[in-house]
């Protein structure tokens, strides 16, 4: 028979939230024990590293103490498909993204929130998914970012994408713009060989289509590099 208590401390499930285990099977055993009914889980102070993509259903509430963050590792997602209560406004770390239904934020009312990153080493070629989000059940503005660093480069030029629906219904791709460690911004081929290795993107501002998904990439000429890239999507209304 399902355990119907209401309110889940991880910590009481062994989840240690020291930024260096992995919690992920701590959090997988509250769930297991959710059956239908409303509950909550409960997250101390603490980095909690989530080594195994997760996704919470919409009748669990996420609820993070001050200090609490979300770590997935890279390729990983942890999707909050209930309530999101938080302390704080920055929630996540780590390599991997972590998406919540944007309709479900508490706490820290009016504040902007990251709602997906992304952060991926040692490639060579394009990404298609650095970052993604799915817009909730209203259209939302967003701030999108991203950084490059080219570690091993010889030839390259690329640039970092965002795809997303506008408001209107139409599918845009935009390029986002970069700042060169000379302070040139561009956009075109922002990522070169002849103005690197390391690259700043400016804050891109959109306005997204409920229900349709945003996500950052990258694409171009990957002749000889290896990279490192982050994205960011942040939701500010």
């Amino acid at each position: 028979m399902a355990n119907t208590r209401y309110t889940y401390n991880v910590r009481e499930y062994g989840a240690r939230g020291d930024d260096v285990a992995d919690d992920y099977s701590p959090i997988f055993q509250i769930l297991a024990l959710i059956d239908t009914t409303a509950s909550e889980i409960y997250f101390p102070p603490g980095t909690y590293v989530i080594g195994t993509s997760l996704t919470i259903p919409s009748n669990v509430t996420v609820n993070l103490a001050g200090g609490a963050i979300l770590s997935p590792t890279s390729g990983k997602t942890v999707t909050i498909n209930g309530a999101l209560t938080k302390a704080n406004a920055v929630f996540t770390a780590g390599a991997g993204t972590v998406t919540v239904a944007p309709q479900f934020f508490t706490g820290v009312l009016g504040a902007p929130v990251i709602v997906a990153r992304g952060r991926l080493t040692g490639q060579t070629a394009a990404v298609a998914t650095v970052a993604t989000y799915t817009v909730g059940s209203a259209d939302g503005s967003f701030e999108i970012s991203a950084n490059v660093l080219a570690t091993v480069s010889t030839t390259y030029s690329f640039d970092v994408t965002v795809t997303y629906t506008d408001e209107g219904g139409t599918s845009r791709t935009s390029k986002l713009e970069m700042l060169t460690l000379a302070h040139v911004v561009s956009n075109s081929g922002a990522l070169a060989n002849t103005n690197g290795p390391l690259f700043a993107g400016l804050v891109h501002s959109i306005r997204a289509k409920a229900g349709t998904t945003i996500t950052i990439a990258t694409s171009g000429t990957f002749t000889t590099v290896t990279y490192n890239v982050e994205g960011t999507i942040k939701q500010i209304a």
